[in-house]
């Protein structure tokens, strides 16, 4: 842990997974589930551990501090509300507990944007990516804001912070960085994220 990012992992999980036709944080996933899968990640980069859902009760246990969600709205931008009210560190690295293969180095690639924006977030090949992003606590107050406006998109606050874009020239610096953007919403992309998972193994 001795170069972890001194900034706190915001795992969103408790999703409604219509796609799935269940809960996916409880997949299993290499013997443990994707929530459990997820805090391993997070814990072998971040000095701090969150995981935010809509009904945290029901959760599974995962050694990690787990909190509801803001409950000023639904979706993702009310779990990133609830990590930044929680928030001890500058920064929350925000990600989905379906996103089983995010990567280190483009993590740090990411924080090395940090300090000044209140948003580091990376545009890939599919555009961008807000649910694999950096969020300063400053940008709490946007976010209620647009919350109590009923917005749900996650960048709705967006032009109302600094938001600096990683884009796809500075991403391919990490070998395979669109893995770390594979999310798993459907039966079929559980199956390919498990497929993944063994060869990444071998």
């Amino acid at each position: 842990m001795s170069r972890a990012i001194p900034a706190t992992a915001v795992i969103l999980a408790g999703g409604r997974g219509k796609r799935m036709g269940g809960p996916k944080e409880i997949l299993d996933f290499g013997g443990v589930t994707l929530l459990e899968h997820a805090v391993v990640l997070a814990r072998g980069m971040f000095s701090d551990v969150l995981v935010v859902a809509r009904k945290p009760e029901v959760l599974p246990r995962v050694g990690a501090k787990v909190l509801r969600d803001s409950g000023l709205g639904t979706g993702p931008l009310a779990g990133i509300c609830g990590g930044l009210e929680a928030l001890e560190s500058d920064y929350g690295f925000v990600f989905a507990c379906d996103m089983p293969f995010v990567k280190m180095e483009l993590v740090r690639l990411l924080w090395e944007y940090a300090g000044e924006p209140d948003v580091v977030v990376p545009r890939g090949e599919k555009g961008l990516e807000p649910l694999h992003a950096f969020y300063s606590r400053a940008c709490l107050g946007p976010v209620r804001a647009a919350l109590s406006e009923g917005k749900r998109r996650v960048v709705a606050f967006f032009e109302e912070v600094g938001v600096v874009e990683v884009g796809e020239e500075e991403l391919l610096q990490v070998e395979d960085y669109e893995e770390s953007f594979f999310n798993v919403n459907t039966p079929g992309e559980y199956e390919r994220a498990v497929e993944l998972m063994r060869r990444l193994e071998k």
